[in-house]
């Protein structure tokens, strides 16, 4: 995950979706928690076709698109703390889990970075960050999506939507 190139297109993109720097660490906190439920129902639509359910359906690709905005999400929250997550503090228990256990996963830590948001604890927020983006990343990799090129078409994708100038390239 190239966090460094998003954090620097985050940083740039914020400016000019935001001059006057109105959103606070809450707004992100609430985005982060709906972008988590978005790719967890996702992931519920995902296991449920897996066990021949009835019900709607979901494709890989529509986790690609939530996993790319909650890593964006969070790369958000930590530009607001002045902070870069650290992706590659991995723990190797997670790497054998479900994909509805990783989902669940997902949802606690974004849970506990809410916790920390609530509670304006945020020294303590940057290993909760990097839990969460390992998590997600292992969810990516259990589908064979490609964190990176998600991440870079949803950003892209959002500024074209609202006419904002910044790309990753």
């Amino acid at each position: 995950m190239k966090m460094l190139e998003l954090h620097i297109a985050n940083v740039a993109r914020q400016k000019e979706w935001d001059a006057s720097n109105g959103l606070d660490i809450d707004c992100f906190g609430v985005e982060l928690a709906g972008e988590v439920g978005e790719a967890c129902n996702i992931i519920k639509k995902l296991e449920r076709e897996r066990l021949g359910l009835r019900g709607s359906r979901a494709t890989v690709q529509d986790l690609a698109d939530e996993l790319a905005d909650v890593i964006i999400c969070t790369d958000l929250i930590a530009c607001h703390i002045c902070a870069l997550a650290n992706p590659e503090n991995s723990l190797s228990w997670l790497k054998n889990r479900s994909l509805a256990a990783l989902g669940n996963e997902m949802a606690a830590a974004a849970g506990m970075i809410n916790h920390i948001i609530v509670s304006r604890q945020h020294a303590t927020m940057v290993p909760m960050l990097c839990i969460l983006i390992n998590r997600v990343e292992l969810v990516a990799r259990s589908q064979k999506i490609d964190l990176d090129l998600a991440v870079k078409n949803k950003f892209n994708a959002t500024s074209e939507k609202y006419k904002l100038t910044t790309r990753m390239v």
